[in-house]
């Protein structure tokens, strides 16, 4: 637990043996998002050790798995860090000091048109005609809850947005991911109500889960 004691966060003895114990999320966490751990562990921690205070400040949240609370204190961790380091674009209008009256438009040539939306950040690469890897398929952190709430006792769960418009776009890219697997469309239904969107198990669901029961006792 020494790594932890950066951030200053005050865990008492019980607190500090559930990270301990939970501590393997961090780094299933960083492999399912394909993170370097040497660059991304510290900000992945950050939303780990939030995640366990909010474990043990909020009860409630205990009809949720500890993983899936984790995964979205990680998520968000890593998705604010990387909003730091978006590319921020400029017009060809700005002017490229307060003395002069030359733009950033004056001074491109065809040799750097395709590196002009980029100025001001590091210089990036582009190559043509490259032999195109094979597509990976990366799974939201959304998407692997429902994997694990489907396959738990739950009856439902809540998914909780700062926003009722990122509920709304959230609730799309679910619905999305259901009707991808239709193996899986009958078995739960999504739906928002303010900023949650709820996703609960169908009856169609149950009578899927007792039919296999049924076959496994035959």
């Amino acid at each position: 637990m020494g790594r932890y004691s950066k951030y200053n966060t005050p865990l008492t003895e019980q607190q500090k043996v559930f990270a301990t114990e939970h501590h393997k999320l961090i780094y299933r966490f960083m492999h399912s998002k394909k993170l370097d751990s040497r660059e991304w562990y510290d900000v992945v921690a950050i939303g780990y050790m939030k995640a366990v205070l909010l474990w043990f400040q909020r009860k409630d949240l205990h009809k949720y798995a500890f993983s899936t609370i984790c995964y979205y204190k990680m998520l968000n961790a890593v998705g604010n860090e990387r909003a730091k380091k978006r590319i921020k674009t400029i017009s060809l209008q700005q002017a490229i000091n307060e003395t002069d009256n030359i733009t950033y438009g004056d001074i491109v040539t065809d040799k750097n048109l395709l590196y002009v939306q980029y100025i001001g950040v590091d210089e990036m690469e582009i190559h043509y005609n490259v032999n195109l890897p094979k597509k990976t398929h990366f799974r939201t952190e959304e998407g692997i809850a429902i994997d694990e709430f489907l396959s738990s006792e739950n009856k439902n769960m809540c998914f909780q947005y700062d926003s009722v418009e990122e509920a709304k776009k959230k609730k799309r890219s679910l619905n999305a991911f259901k009707n991808k697997r239709k193996e899986r469309q009958k078995l739960y239904e999504v739906y928002r109500v303010d900023n949650c969107v709820y996703v609960n198990k169908t009856a169609f669901y149950y009578e899927m889960k007792q039919k296999r029961k049924q076959a496994n006792e035959a």
